[in-house]
């Protein structure tokens, strides 16, 4: 009997631990190796014969054109192939470590590329566009590259675009780049003005970098007057600033007060060890805006973030590219859409002209954040 009772124990225990089809685990496939990331760009660079991607398209002036292109991302095998992981296992300072290559450029008529772009809105839950504006001494390849990298490393949602001026790609061609950009602001302005247009109910987002600024500030300056004479849409969202090669003057007499009487939010990044706007200030005589080795630029309406202390000599002009906290700071910014006071990479500072943000280590609280 002990014997009968004992072989249905072992059968019940047996079946009990034995698993049905439905029940076993299916191991979890490989991460990928590279993240794909479609960059939307406008131009007005020249089209060249070259057949080479880093050459397709020149330094010359250009027709305005349009297309998408793709730029992979190369993952680093030591962290997950989740954006979110990528970018908070990194610790403070640290600079992103993937690499980039642009692998495809896909030329498209306007119509066409206004079309396809409201398609993919349509379909996206993120009704945003993200358009990134390189500064000096970049060629097409590379700011295609960076566009893509900075809305992945940011975890964005929405399109990537990019607008690329006729940048020589040059260290010695400061001047030539100065006014290639100048060039650029009437094309600028009619890309913006056909993005507000051909994409309704969609906010634009607009991040500009060093020489960049010039263009898109004066482009936007133009837009606004002609938005408040034509009554047209305006659609722009975060208005981001980075390191701008901008007279500070200026834009505190004439740009400022226009943007500030916007619904868009002005986010000015500047740093006291950034050496190219010290330069830009030995060529020009006057102080550059992004430059905060005279006290970060405290203007009404803007929100003026000091990078100083998260950067250095090396990275001090292209911290969003190199520095782990200013990329956190971004995301907070743009995909979360948190003012300066609401962001915890951030502590307010009180001037005599006002308060402006210092980035500095993120607190406790804010490492255990995760992305949306």
């Amino acid at each position: 009997m002990i014997r009968y009772f004992i072989i249905i124990f072992l059968t019940l225990t047996i079946h009990g631990c034995a698993t049905t089809p439905q029940d076993t685990a299916t191991a979890a496939p490989p991460p990928p190796e590279e993240a794909l990331v479609s960059v939307w760009y406008a131009t007005d660079r020249n089209r060249t014969e070259v057949e080479s991607l880093k050459e397709f398209f020149g330094i010359e002036r250009g027709e305005l054109s349009y297309g998408i292109c793709q730029v992979a991302i190369d993952l680093d095998e030591s962290v997950s192939p989740l954006v979110d992981q990528t970018l908070w296992q990194l610790k403070s300072g640290e600079e992103p470590s993937n690499a980039t290559e642009l692998r495809r450029i896909k030329p498209l008529e306007k119509s066409e590329f206004f079309a396809q772009m409201r398609e993919t809105l349509e379909a996206s839950k993120e009704k945003s566009v993200l358009l990134y504006i390189h500064g000096y001494m970049r060629s097409f390849e590379l700011a295609a590259r960076e566009a893509a990298r900075l809305s992945y490393e940011i975890a964005y949602k929405g399109i990537p675009a990019m607008y690329s001026w006729p940048s020589r790609d040059s260290l010695v061609n400061y001047i030539a780049d100065v006014a290639g950009v100048d060039w650029s602001v009437a094309n600028l302005r009619d890309f913006l003005e056909a993005l507000t247009m051909e994409a309704p109910s969609t906010t634009i987002h607009v991040v500009a970098h060093s020489l960049g600024n010039r263009a898109l500030l004066n482009a936007l300056v133009q837009l606004r007057e002609e938005s408040e004479k034509h009554h047209l849409p305006w659609r722009f969202g975060e208005i981001v600033l980075l390191a701008p090669d901008f007279d500070r003057a200026t834009f505190r007499r004439d740009i400022a007060p226009v943007l500030a009487n916007t619904n868009s939010r002005i986010s000015l990044y500047v740093s006291a060890v950034d050496i190219p706007l010290m330069a830009s200030k030995m060529l020009s005589a006057y102080p550059r805006l992004g430059d905060g080795r005279f006290g970060p630029a405290v203007i009404p309406g803007i929100e003026t973030i000091d990078a100083t202390d998260a950067v250095d000599w090396v990275s001090g002009h292209s911290y969003f590219r190199r520095n782990i906290q200013v990329l956190r700071d971004l995301h907070y910014l743009i995909v979360d859409h948190r003012g300066a006071a609401e962001r915890p990479t951030l502590e307010a500072v009180d001037s005599l002209e006002g308060t402006y943000w210092k980035l500095s280590d993120l607190p406790e609280a804010a490492e255990e954040e995760k992305l949306e």
